[in-house]
């Protein structure tokens, strides 16, 4: 027997059940930090970790000077793990940041711009999964005035259909390849 799953949400309960019955877990678009943990013996990811794309471009921003920095990120476990690993970065590099969540499942992203636009950011990394919620944010942020770099911070663009459900709108947007 074997357990193959995707998505940290479904995941996570899955980890428990595996080592309890000793059964191989495979995990993949998991990328939260804490899904692998050194006393597992039946659970695997064969994924990136958040702390690999959160950390991408700190060289770059360092380089060019960027202060302060704006990040949006899903309210998850991956986001939560990018997001830490984002800020940690950021006070070792000695930038600044604003930062903001969502929900998942939101498409609305307003109110978390408007935040961080009034603190004028040199440049958003954004966290998400869903290529619909990048492409939401990107519209969105144009639409407010945006005109700093935005990072996809996941690698959605590169991602299979990323460009495809992007479209246009991924012209000129930051990204990692995962």
């Amino acid at each position: 027997s074997m357990i193959l799953s995707t998505f940290s949400g479904v995941s996570f309960p899955l980890i428990k059940v595996a080592e309890e019955r000793q059964v191989p877990l495979l995990l993949t678009l998991v990328a939260s930090n804490s899904a692998i943990q050194p006393d597992y013996k039946y659970t695997f990811r064969f994924f990136f970790l958040s702390n690999q794309t959160g950390v991408a471009h700190f060289d770059s921003f360092k380089g060019a000077g960027v202060k302060p920095l704006g990040i949006v990120y899903l309210n998850d476990e991956y986001g939560v793990s990018a997001r830490d690993t984002i800020i940690e970065n950021a006070r070792i590099n000695k930038i600044d940041y604003v930062e903001d969540s969502y929900n998942p499942g939101s498409n609305d992203f307003r109110s978390q711009i408007l935040k961080i636009k009034t603190e004028n950011i040199d440049a958003v990394l954004f966290v998400t999964i869903p290529p619909s919620a990048l492409k939401s944010f990107i519209s969105q942020a144009r639409e407010l005035g945006v005109a700093v770099p935005i990072v996809d911070v996941g690698g959605i663009i590169p991602g299979a259909g990323g460009i495809k459900a992007v479209g246009s709108e991924s012209e000129g947007i930051l990204t990692s390849a995962t």
